[in-house]
């Protein structure tokens, strides 16, 4: 018989507003910037990290969007046996012009602090990082979120019985707009079954 695996919290990132298993749990104004938005999310979420100022906008993105959901599971101190399964469309594109901006420039001299940033598996290392995960961790380049992909690819470390968690989901930041679509997977029991049709 086949083993299911459950989604055990589900966090959504989008039009400036933050759901928890499709309730919203912060409201944010329309009109602000990406940086604005994100910055008062983190003060909503009580964050005290300083490491997130120096981020770039992608990082904050999944950073803050995976807080939120570890937030609402009553983590205080994560597990560190758990995996990160993500998909992106753009990469890490707008900090790649941002650094491309400095090698261009007249006096060339080219960010290191920018140029930390222009892999998009630095966001998964900063939720890592942050919360002490050992886990395997990769990211996909997709047009889209590939959840067929992501359901094998979860299912596989799951199998394995090494993991008891896997963080997976989209993430994508792209022209000031930020989104993300995470879920925490285990095979501790809930009423959504990870499957293509709760993705």
């Amino acid at each position: 018989m086949k083993e299911h695996y459950y989604i055990q919290k589900e966090a959504v990132l989008m039009s400036r507003n933050l759901y928890i298993n499709g309730n919203l749990l912060y409201k944010g104004d329309p009109d602000n910037s990406s940086s604005d938005f994100l910055g008062s999310l983190y003060r909503f979420l009580n964050l005290s990290y300083p490491k997130f100022f120096k981020m770039d906008m992608l990082s904050k993105t999944l950073f803050l969007c995976s807080e939120a959901l570890f937030q609402q599971i009553g983590w205080t101190t994560p597990e560190a046996n758990v995996s990160l399964v993500f998909f992106n469309s753009h990469s890490s594109l707008e900090t790649d012009k941002q650094f491309q901006k400095t090698i261009k420039s007249d006096d060339y001299y080219p960010s290191p602090s920018l140029f930390i940033y222009t892999l998009p598996n630095i966001a998964l290392a900063e939720v890592a990082i942050r919360n002490g995960f050992i886990g395997e961790n990769c990211i996909f380049m997709a047009p889209y979120f590939d959840a067929e992909r992501c359901i094998d690819y979860v299912n596989l470390l799951l199998i394995k019985g090494i993991y008891r968690y896997v963080l997976c989901g989209w993430f994508d930041y792209v022209e000031g707009e930020e989104e993300a679509k995470i879920y925490l997977i285990s095979k501790d029991r809930s009423n959504k079954i990870f499957n293509i049709n709760n993705l």
